[in-house]
């Protein structure tokens, strides 16, 4: 079961789209997740992992001090409900910087996570939204795709075919 996990509302519109195509949840997290947010999550992951399911967590969030450490606060917080995922971050990447040009904005030197993070990425930082729309769909497509049984999904597509073929009689 394929999660997208993503640190800000304001891009929900487009992330929504892309997962409803799927089926997938969406996680939007706001900022740092209340205790109450990581618990409700964590409940849903324990609750597939009990039916069986590997839970796999597609993570978006922006290259910045905050985005960094809410990411690693929201995998702490979902483990101490008890449970159990696989995690991956999809964006925003590193190597984003020079794939895209992007700009890079120096590090708010007021927060409070600043010092860890420019020791171990330097002075540059961006917001997710800095990527095109169209390559952050593309991403959440990959990243709910790389997980698809392919012979499973393509029965789903006949049946569901079937069924509107069936309706439109």
């Amino acid at each position: 079961v394929v999660m997208i996990a993503l640190e800000k509302a304001a891009l929900e519109g487009i992330f929504a789209q892309v997962v409803d195509e799927y089926g997938a949840s969406l996680w939007t997290l706001r900022g740092f997740a209340s205790e109450s947010f990581a618990y409700d999550w964590a409940e849903e992951i324990r609750r597939l992992v009990d039916d069986g399911k590997l839970v796999h967590v597609g993570y978006f969030g922006d290259a910045d001090p905050s985005g960094v450490e809410l990411e690693q606060d929201a995998k702490d917080k979902l483990r101490r409900h008890g449970a159990r995922f696989e995690w991956t971050r999809h964006g925003l990447l590193f190597e984003d910087f020079d794939r895209f040009d992007l700009v890079r904005v120096p590090v708010k030197r007021s927060d409070s996570r600043a010092a860890r993070y420019l020791q171990a990425f330097g002075d540059v930082a961006a917001e997710l939204d800095a990527l095109e729309p169209n390559e952050l769909r593309r991403r959440i497509r990959a990243a709910i795709a790389e997980h698809i049984d392919d012979e499973a999904w393509a029965r789903l597509e006949t049946v569901e075919r079937e069924e509107k073929a069936s309706l439109d009689l």
